[in-house]
């Protein structure tokens, strides 16, 4: 029930003053005087109505007096219900707990040149001069992982930051409500998959705090952004990129090549609205072991997305990137090194760590035990992936990546896929081996791979079974042509 309650009541004694008003209004009564007439024949009957009339008039203004000075009371009381987060920041035994998204999409640049990063502080700014309490608002800072006061204004930047950071606030805000009531603020553009977290968080049964949402979404958002970056064979080194459009045409760009931090050609390039143009631009250079770099030159609104990256010898080197918790890798690693594939190179990195470069440059991805991400990692795995690589996608069992792992899926295949535990172990079988057609044969399975834990229904086509018929391995591509590996176990 959402009762209603009062954020000062101590001003209740102010209805005091309601008996002043009736004290008044007795002491101030008139006084009855009584002459003798002969007779009351030459009194007409409206003179009576109009006594009567005066003292209803007099009772109703009584009454009136008393409802005005009750109902400013009323006001001055600040009442509200007890359950409403917008009515629960004044309370002074409320602690707001504000997170603001510094992921890239934020530092989108409106007509004013301010960024929505810089939006959302100023939202922060204008609560702590509107609230009762300010002392009780703390803003969540990125670096220190922690809520800090807001009035320490140096703490914080409007720097973007990589990495997931809403599910480590909202625990400690969750958290914390267990000892005192929280009002916890997130001020977003709600881009996926902080839109999808936050659904599948208000779902939980053991939710405590209360969650406002202050989506700052500019009007007519547009981006320009190319990918795709690759060099073609031939003497004039000829670098092809794409180009897209979203929102608004792009007009009179410009497509510039570097290699090795020198300016090497460029090209101007038109775009339709809602459209994908490839570009083609010539850049001769004398340094065939350099790095090459294209970007997008044109009034973006997003800067970060505008570069792209390649190098002149990836067609006979392959760069492998692997993502997750570094230590549990190792393994991996390893492995990989010893399969004894010349011109590769193997890196580890953890997943608030990876970069947009990193990621452009490398021609396998894998993603396995990834315990934090990063917004390029995001990108890449929600949307904006290179249809030339090969992503390997290991679904974690633990309850810290699952979530975001399933998100990323269920965002571009449309699975539901659900956790499974098995009391006996699982062992990987050829796929055919467990089909109708192969019923009555011995399957054909390895014993030397134990599975316990396992996602079941993940989209593709499957590579390898377990033996109970559930997908461990498979392929398939994405609406951009990667090609993922999707493991149903890490």
């Amino acid at each position: 029930m959402n009762q209603i309650v009062f954020l000062k009541p101590g001003i209740f004694w102010a209805l005091l003053f309601i008996g002043i008003i009736l004290l008044i209004h007795f002491l101030k009564r008139p006084s009855t005087v009584h002459l003798e007439f002969s007779t009351l024949r030459f009194f007409t009957s409206q003179a009576l109505k109009s006594k009567k009339s005066r003292s209803i008039n007099r009772i109703l203004l009584l009454l009136a007096r008393c409802l005005l000075v009750a109902v400013i009371v009323l006001i001055f009381t600040r009442p509200y219900r007890k359950n409403d987060p917008f009515s629960m920041i004044n309370d002074q035994l409320t602690k707001v707990k504000i997170w603001i998204d510094q992921s890239p999409s934020m530092s989108y640049l409106d007509d004013n040149n301010r960024s929505t990063l810089q939006a959302a502080f100023e939202i922060v700014d204008s609560l702590k001069h509107s609230v009762t309490y300010p002392s009780n608002i703390t803003v969540y800072n990125h670096k220190r992982r922690d809520f800090l006061p807001a009035a320490d204004n140096n703490e914080f930047n409007l720097e973007v930051t990589h990495g997931a950071s809403f599910c480590d606030a909202f625990a400690k805000a969750n958290v914390e409500n267990q000892i005192e009531k929280t009002v916890f603020i997130v001020i977003s553009d709600f881009q996926d998959p902080l839109a999808q977290t936050i659904d599948s968080l208000l779902k939980i049964d053991s939710l405590r705090c209360n969650i406002i949402c202050l989506p700052l979404i500019p009007p007519e958002p547009y981006n320009y952004f190319l990918n795709d970056a690759r060099l073609n064979s031939g003497a004039d080194h000829v670098v092809s990129c794409k180009v897209h459009s979203s929102g608004r045409a792009l007009v009179n760009g410009v497509v510039s090549v570097s290699f090795g931090g020198l300016k090497t050609g460029s090209t101007e390039v038109n775009v339709d609205a809602d459209r994908i143009f490839e570009v083609n631009v010539s850049g001769k250079t004398h340094q065939p072991t350099s790095s090459g770099t294209v970007q997008l030159l044109t009034k973006d609104p997003l800067l970060f997305d505008n570069y792209a990256f390649f190098t002149l010898n990836n067609q006979s080197s392959l760069r492998i990137m692997i993502v997750g918790d570094v230590k549990k890798n190792f393994v991996l690693s390893a492995a990989l090194k010893n399969t004894g594939m010349n011109n590769t190179t193997i890196l580890l990195r953890e997943g608030n760590e990876i970069t947009y470069d990193e990621l452009d440059s490398a021609d396998v991805i894998f993603v396995n035990e990834l315990d934090n991400y990063s917004e390029p990692l995001e990108a890449y795995l929600k949307g904006h992936t290179d249809g030339n690589k090969l992503i390997v996608f290991c679904l974690g069992t633990d309850d810290n990546v699952f979530g975001y792992e399933i998100s990323v899926l269920s965002k571009i295949f449309k699975n539901n896929i659900s956790r499974e535990f098995s009391n006996r172990p699982l062992f990987p079988v050829l796929p055919d081996t467990v089909s109708e057609l192969w019923r009555g044969f011995q399957s054909k399975f390895c014993t030397d791979v134990s599975i316990y834990n396992y996602c079941r229904n993940i989209p593709g086509e499957p590579v390898l079974k377990l033996k109970n018929g559930s997908t461990l391995i498979s392929r398939l591509k994405d609406p951009d042509g990667c090609v993922w590996i999707v493991a149903a176990s890490s």
